[in-house]
């Protein structure tokens, strides 16, 4: 499938969301109802004349007060029958045309007296005759609210299809939030099982435990916002909803580029960034209901996709399959969070949400699987590969000549024998406790090379020198890269007279350590290098230990040596 492809299914994957979202939002409403401004007074001050209603200062009465609404129908919505909703943070009393409505709450002086109602209460009118009528409203909200905003809206719309109407769009949310539960519940699936696959996996940690997070944010997401229309609660639990929605919105924001970015390593440690996310996400989540919760609610959102856009654009030369379908959903939903800021605050934003969250968290999983299968390919060709250095060390050209050596020396030095014996019981036992870990650290390789050493030293006469230059504490690696080295080295090389036989140089390299390693090239290396078994056996030990994250390279170096390059990268699973 063509990159224009998935990106134009990406897109219209998100357009169809939107419209079906927004043709369930638009059922039911009210043909033929006309309301009024509406009018409010305080009622412990009667004396004073009604005024328009004013929501800012609305919000700073407890009560109890009066709303008054005036509704025109004409005879086609007469002959419906009705329902009205009152959208109001406070306990209510309603009357139409002089005749009691269901109530909502208690109405009270104080908030000892008062028993909040429903922030949204729903009552079916009584038939109806064309004309004027009016709804008078007695309230009082006194129990305390973080947020000090009020809402007082009235909607009347045709009974058979308010349900509809309330409830058609979060069928859609239904489905999308079903579709990311099964995304996040795959992915949790396929990191389990790469991790049962590969135990020694350590790339990419920063993007999953960014994904796990920010999947669970994207399935609390629609729940809260569908907690309101499709639940209902008492008014003051509307502040912590709101908080609620604005913190994960906050969040959401930052998880989704930080996401992107650690996927194609855009960014540094969490270290550099963590704080800066931590204190911006405070600075949201208080500041932000103080001025507006709308606005900060929106500034969040697009901000959060801006970001996202321009990791989706920095990373489209690494991973364009991925890159480019996320980058035109970003935008379309930039695009929609413009031409319609406020059907985006009230559920374009999550259904956008949703489907990058998706299409990020089936790639990791796809990602996953993919290298739980290479690493275990890897992890049985190292493992053919060792048993195939193993037959090969056991080859005559070695063994047979120690144990030939150990022969005479039984005859002619018996205690020069006996300390052969002991030096390869030494080695042996080593490989056999360190040949099946799948790291060890670099001081365990040294020891293990230079027990070989000993035993070599022993039979030839003189000392066969590994010298190391820098610091080896700390650094990781798959058991028998050094082993092999020298094992090539002494095969193929030979010593140069004056110099040490082997050296070691250790150096850390930004996020990576290098190791350098050299030997003499003797007559048997040429500048290809070697192609055989021990090549491979390193080669698939660091591609099954660090996937993706290493490299190896050797040649001659015109002087005589042979050197080699091992490159491992830091937090290889066992650096303090």
């Amino acid at each position: 499938m063509t990159l224009l492809l998935r990106s134009l299914l990406a897109v219209l994957a998100l357009l169809l969301l939107c419209a079906l979202w927004q043709l369930g939002a638009a059922q039911g409403q009210g043909a033929g109802v006309q309301i009024q401004p509406a009018q409010m007074r305080e009622l412990s001050q009667p004396e004073r004349p009604w005024q328009k209603l004013d929501r800012r200062l609305l919000a700073q009465w407890a009560g109890p007060y009066e709303l008054r609404f005036e509704v025109d129908l004409d005879e086609q919505a007469a002959r419906q029958p009705l329902v009205l909703g009152l959208l109001l943070r406070a306990a209510s009393e309603l009357s139409w045309d002089g005749q009691a409505l269901a109530g909502n709450g208690r109405v009270g002086l104080n908030q000892a007296e008062e028993q909040p109602g429903r922030v949204d209460h729903w009552v079916p009118l009584p038939p109806q005759r064309a004309g004027r009528h009016q709804l008078h409203v007695r309230a009082s909200s006194h129990w305390p609210l973080a947020i000090r905003s009020a809402e007082a809206e009235l909607r009347i719309a045709n009974l058979q299809t308010q349900a509809t109407a309330r409830y058609a769009p979060w069928l859609v949310a239904a489905a999308a939030f079903g579709c990311l539960a099964l995304a996040w519940g795959y992915f949790l699936l396929a990191a389990h099982h790469a991790s049962q696959q590969a135990k020694q996996q350590t790339g990419r940690r920063s993007e999953q435990r960014l994904l796990l997070v920010l999947g669970l944010v994207g399935l609390l997401l629609p729940l809260a916002e569908a907690w309101r229309p499709v639940l209902g609660y008492a008014y003051p639990w509307h502040p912590w909803r709101l908080g609620l929605i604005l913190g994960l919105t906050g969040l959401a924001a930052w998880l989704l580029p930080l996401a992107l970015a650690a996927r194609w390593q855009l960014l540094g440690p969490a270290r550099r960034w963590g704080p800066v996310a931590g204190l911006s996400f405070l600075l949201l989540a208080w500041a932000g209901p103080g001025y507006s919760y709308d606005m900060a609610g929106y500034f969040a959102h697009v901000l959060g996709l801006l970001a996202a856009a321009l990791m989706c654009w920095r990373g489209r030369s690494q991973e364009p399959g991925m890159a480019w379908p996320l980058l035109a959903t970003v935008l379309c939903s930039l695009a929609l969070a413009l031409i319609w800021p406020g059907a985006f605050l009230d559920g374009f934003y999550f259904l956008a949400l949703t489907l990058l969250m998706s299409l990020l968290l089936l790639g990791h999983a796809r990602g996953l699987l993919r290298l739980g299968e290479q690493a275990a390919r890897s992890e049985a060709q190292r493992a053919e590969l060792q048993t195939r250095l193993l037959r090969n060390s056991m080859q005559p050209h070695w063994l047979m000549n120690t144990l030939t050596s150990l022969q005479e020396l039984i005859e002619t030095e018996p205690a020069r024998a006996s300390r052969m014996v002991d030096l390869l019981a030494e080695e042996f036992s080593q490989l056999r406790r360190l040949g099946d870990a799948p790291l060890i650290t670099l001081e365990q390789e040294l020891e293990l090379c230079r027990a070989h050493l000993r035993i070599l030293a022993l039979l030839r006469g003189h000392d066969i020198a590994l010298e190391v230059e820098g610091q080896a504490a700390g650094i990781m690696l798959p058991p028998g890269l050094l082993h092999t080295l020298v094992e090539n080295a002494l095969t193929h090389g030979g010593e140069l007279h004056g110099q040490p036989a082997f050296l070691l140089q250790i150096e850390a390299q930004g996020d990576a350590t290098e190791l350098r390693f050299r030997a003499p090239q003797g007559p048997g290396r040429t500048s290809k290098g070697p192609s055989g078994a021990g090549r491979q056996f390193i080669e698939t030990s660091l591609a099954t230990a660090f996937p993706g994250r290493w490299r190896f390279s050797d040649g001659p170096d015109g002087q005589g040596h042979w050197c080699s390059l091992l490159r491992l990268p830091l937090n290889a699973g066992g650096r303090p």
